[in-house]
């Protein structure tokens, strides 16, 4: 049971919540283009490239030219962006009246820009992004340093990955998985 509006705090996940995730997909395409096995594009993203990006320790260009080298990394970073659209929980933000912080695994100088675009700036009471906290989930520190902050409320945390879901259920009141098809959950954080 959800705990009482005064006393809890909403803490999101961006991508594939607020916003789609299109960069799987974005990055098995562009191995198309560039001749490349998808596979081994996204092996190389997962496994060598994936946290040090997120945690500001690589830069993009260089993220880029070790994924597809013959590329240019500034037209990349910007067809990205324009593949972002609303995910499964933007339209509920409206209804939710406790404070709505951000936990993201991303760049910052790649998500406040990003809110702004969708009219979020001023729309969560705190961000916290991987490249600026220094961790990256599932790590539990991620989780910790969100609860700590939050001091006495309780926290119901949100997110499409069920590995970052299992570690933060060990840490915050509550911890549910939103799946973009499906809306259950929009409706239960949103329910008064």
């Amino acid at each position: 049971m959800l705990m009482p509006a005064d006393s809890r705090i909403v803490v999101l996940d961006v991508h594939g919540v607020i916003f789609t995730n299109p960069l799987t997909r974005f990055l098995a395409e562009l191995a198309q283009r560039h001749g490349r096995e998808s596979a081994e594009v996204l092996q190389t993203w997962t496994s060598q490239l994936r946290r040090p990006f997120w945690l500001g320790q690589l830069d993009e260009q260089r993220m880029w030219q070790t994924l597809f080298p013959a590329s240019e990394p500034d037209a990349l970073t910007a067809e990205l962006e324009q593949r972002y659209a609303k995910g499964p929980l933007f339209d509920a933000l409206a209804d939710i009246d406790e404070p709505v912080w951000l936990l993201s695994n991303h760049r910052t100088h790649w998500l406040l820009p990003r809110l702004a675009r969708f009219g979020l700036a001023d729309r969560f009471e705190r961000v916290y992004v991987s490249d600026a906290i220094g961790f990256v989930k599932p790590e539990a520190e991620a989780f910790r340093l969100v609860q700590r902050e939050a001091g006495e409320h309780a926290v119901t945390y949100v997110d499409d990955k069920w590995a970052n879901v299992t570690v933060a259920a060990e840490i915050f009141a509550e911890a549910l998985i939103v799946d973009e098809a499906d809306r259950l959950t929009t409706t239960r954080i949103a329910a008064r």
